[in-house]
């Protein structure tokens, strides 16, 4: 599935985001009001998607967290399409580009020794299988954005690269509909403790903790 939103931009974007990888856990909503509040809005930035479906919890590679193997070409192990939709709908993409990592790999005539999920090192020195499809996915939004400058006839000043799963400082608790998981509480409050400011959320953690 590829989608051309170029609207989305802010006018006279000064720069670009490129999220390429496997979407995961970004179908959070606090994730995403990450994303936006410590990245996209600060740079009045364009957003350029080239993702998978997949999770990391599948195959081999996903039995190290989970100790279940999952198919990766399950529905199990795929991001559903009601959490894309609203991915799509609260970061408005300028573009994204939706392919498995299989698929790409496919339709780059390319192959590796490892299905999605193994760890094993491949031709390019990577130790893991999502390798190859990442280096394809930054090459893709890369072409996203030259295609985008051209049809505006403007050049970003810069261009951001990350992984749909960044996590930066959150000032603020995450904001959402509902109560956040003790799993996501704690990586809000682990931020804030690299901070040096745990904040009134976070009142479990004092100088010297470790956890």
């Amino acid at each position: 599935m590829r989608l051309w939103l170029p609207h989305n931009a802010p006018p006279s974007a000064p720069a670009a985001v490129c999220l390429a990888g496997q979407l995961r856990v970004l179908s959070n909503a606090w994730l995403q009001d990450n994303l936006l509040d410590a990245v996209l809005r600060p740079l009045r930035a364009a957003l350029f998607m080239h993702v998978s479906r997949q999770s990391r919890s599948c195959g081999t590679r996903g039995m190290r967290w989970t100790r279940v193997l999952v198919d990766c070409a399950s529905p199990a192990a795929l991001t559903s399409r009601a959490a894309l939709d609203a991915i799509v709908h609260r970061i408005a993409p300028a573009s994204m580009s939706l392919l498995d990592d299989e698929l790409l790999l496919r339709q780059h005539k390319l192959s590796v020794a490892s299905a999605p999920g193994v760890f094993r090192r491949t031709a390019v020195g990577c130790p893991y299988s999502t390798c190859a499809p990442l280096l394809l996915r930054y090459a893709g939004c890369a072409s996203d954005v030259e295609r985008f400058e051209a049809e505006r006839g403007q050049q970003f000043r810069w261009i951001v690269r990350a992984r749909p799963d960044l996590l930066l400082c959150m000032p603020e608790p995450p904001r959402t509909d509902r109560e956040p998981s003790r799993l996501e509480a704690s990586k809000h409050c682990t931020v804030r403790k690299q901070l040096g400011s745990p904040g009134p959320e976070c009142p479990s953690m004092k100088d010297g903790d470790d956890d």
